[in-house]
Protein backbone atom coordinates (compact mmCIF):
# COMPACT_ATOMS: atom_id res chain seq x y z
CA UNK A 1 0.00 0.00 0.00
CA UNK A 2 2.80 2.45 0.44
CA UNK A 3 3.65 2.46 -3.10
CA UNK A 4 0.34 3.03 -4.42
CA UNK A 5 -0.19 6.79 -5.41
CA UNK A 6 -3.06 8.98 -4.45
CA UNK A 7 -3.90 7.23 -0.92
CA UNK A 8 -4.20 8.89 2.27
CA UNK A 9 -1.19 7.49 3.75
CA UNK A 10 0.83 8.86 0.58
CA UNK A 11 -0.90 12.39 1.34
CA UNK A 12 -0.24 12.53 5.14
CA UNK A 13 3.32 11.08 4.60
CA UNK A 14 4.04 14.09 1.39
CA UNK A 15 2.75 17.04 4.01
CA UNK A 16 4.66 15.60 6.92
CA UNK A 17 8.21 15.41 4.54
CA UNK A 18 7.89 19.02 3.28
CA UNK A 19 6.53 19.33 0.21
CA UNK A 20 2.81 20.06 0.56
CA UNK A 21 0.35 19.57 -1.97
CA UNK A 22 -1.38 22.67 -3.43
CA UNK A 23 -4.18 22.15 -1.60
CA UNK A 24 -2.28 22.79 1.50
CA UNK A 25 -0.29 25.77 -0.17
CA UNK A 26 -3.42 27.38 -0.58
CA UNK A 27 -4.83 27.02 2.79
CA UNK A 28 -1.15 27.84 4.23
CA UNK A 29 -2.03 31.25 1.79
CA UNK A 30 -5.46 32.26 2.52
CA UNK A 31 -5.20 31.32 6.45
CA UNK A 32 -2.29 34.02 6.84
CA UNK A 33 -3.61 36.41 4.96
CA UNK A 34 -6.90 35.93 7.04
CA UNK A 35 -4.52 36.28 10.17
CA UNK A 36 -3.13 39.80 8.54
CA UNK A 37 -6.75 41.04 8.30
CA UNK A 38 -7.28 39.92 11.68
CA UNK A 39 -4.31 41.96 12.78
CA UNK A 40 -4.69 44.56 10.44
CA UNK A 41 -7.46 45.96 11.84
CA UNK A 42 -6.84 45.47 15.17
CA UNK A 43 -4.24 48.22 14.17
CA UNK A 44 -7.38 50.13 12.96
CA UNK A 45 -9.29 49.63 15.83
CA UNK A 46 -6.05 51.28 17.09
CA UNK A 47 -6.07 54.58 14.80
CA UNK A 48 -10.04 54.80 14.44
CA UNK A 49 -11.04 53.75 18.07
CA UNK A 50 -14.93 53.26 18.56
CA UNK A 51 -16.48 50.48 20.55
CA UNK A 52 -14.99 47.07 21.07
CA UNK A 53 -18.15 45.16 21.67
CA UNK A 54 -21.80 45.84 19.84
CA UNK A 55 -22.88 44.58 16.39
CA UNK A 56 -20.61 47.57 14.47
CA UNK A 57 -17.18 47.55 16.14
CA UNK A 58 -14.04 46.83 14.40
CA UNK A 59 -13.90 43.92 17.33
CA UNK A 60 -15.78 41.38 14.05
CA UNK A 61 -13.04 41.78 11.60
CA UNK A 62 -10.14 41.19 14.18
CA UNK A 63 -11.75 38.25 15.86
CA UNK A 64 -13.06 36.60 12.74
CA UNK A 65 -9.86 36.88 10.59
CA UNK A 66 -7.81 35.27 13.29
CA UNK A 67 -10.00 32.67 14.36
CA UNK A 68 -11.06 31.74 11.00
CA UNK A 69 -7.24 31.77 9.75
CA UNK A 70 -6.07 30.23 12.76
CA UNK A 71 -8.99 27.26 12.18
CA UNK A 72 -8.19 26.73 8.26
CA UNK A 73 -4.40 26.21 9.04
CA UNK A 74 -5.27 24.07 12.68
CA UNK A 75 -7.69 22.22 10.03
CA UNK A 76 -5.35 21.28 7.11
CA UNK A 77 -3.05 20.05 9.38
CA UNK A 78 -5.22 18.16 10.96
CA UNK A 79 -6.49 16.40 8.26
CA UNK A 80 -3.12 15.83 6.92
CA UNK A 81 -3.14 12.95 8.95
CA UNK A 82 -6.61 11.46 8.27
CA UNK A 83 -7.05 8.53 5.90
CA UNK A 84 -8.84 10.05 3.52
CA UNK A 85 -8.33 10.56 -0.20
CA UNK A 86 -5.96 13.14 -1.52
CA UNK A 87 -8.88 14.49 -4.10
CA UNK A 88 -11.44 14.34 -1.53
CA UNK A 89 -9.37 16.07 0.84
CA UNK A 90 -8.06 18.90 -1.72
CA UNK A 91 -12.01 19.42 -2.37
CA UNK A 92 -13.18 19.19 1.09
CA UNK A 93 -9.99 22.06 2.11
CA UNK A 94 -10.74 23.97 -1.31
CA UNK A 95 -14.70 24.52 0.05
CA UNK A 96 -13.53 25.17 3.34
CA UNK A 97 -10.65 28.04 2.41
CA UNK A 98 -13.21 29.48 0.04
CA UNK A 99 -15.81 29.79 3.19
CA UNK A 100 -13.43 31.72 5.23
CA UNK A 101 -12.77 34.09 2.66
CA UNK A 102 -15.98 34.73 1.79
CA UNK A 103 -17.39 34.57 6.02
CA UNK A 104 -14.40 37.35 6.77
CA UNK A 105 -14.94 38.87 3.47
CA UNK A 106 -18.86 39.81 4.38
CA UNK A 107 -17.86 40.89 8.51
CA UNK A 108 -14.86 42.85 7.35
CA UNK A 109 -17.07 44.73 4.24
CA UNK A 110 -19.93 45.23 6.77
CA UNK A 111 -17.46 46.71 9.21
CA UNK A 112 -16.20 49.59 6.89
CA UNK A 113 -19.56 50.33 5.92
CA UNK A 114 -20.99 50.68 9.71
CA UNK A 115 -23.78 48.66 9.71
CA UNK A 116 -23.86 45.36 11.54
CA UNK A 117 -23.02 42.30 9.70
CA UNK A 118 -25.70 39.33 11.06
CA UNK A 119 -29.33 40.15 10.98
CA UNK A 120 -29.32 42.77 8.96
CA UNK A 121 -32.37 43.66 6.46
CA UNK A 122 -32.07 47.10 6.34
CA UNK A 123 -31.23 47.52 2.52
CA UNK A 124 -31.52 44.69 -0.09
CA UNK A 125 -27.55 44.87 -0.32
CA UNK A 126 -27.81 44.17 3.87
CA UNK A 127 -29.85 41.59 3.31
CA UNK A 128 -28.20 39.70 0.61
CA UNK A 129 -24.74 40.07 3.02
CA UNK A 130 -26.52 38.91 5.68
CA UNK A 131 -27.95 36.07 3.70
CA UNK A 132 -24.61 35.30 2.37
CA UNK A 133 -23.20 34.74 5.71
CA UNK A 134 -25.96 32.83 6.91
CA UNK A 135 -25.31 30.00 3.82
CA UNK A 136 -21.14 30.43 4.61
CA UNK A 137 -22.28 29.30 8.15
CA UNK A 138 -24.40 26.93 6.96
CA UNK A 139 -21.73 24.96 5.25
CA UNK A 140 -19.24 25.31 8.01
Amino acid sequence: MAGTAGTADVTARDIRSGTPRPVDRLCLIVGAVLILSGLGHLLVFAVDGGPWYGPVSWRKPVTFGLSFGVTLLAVAWVTSYLRVGARLRAALLTVFAADCVVEVGGITLQAWRRVPSHLNSETPFDTAVSMTLAVGGGVL
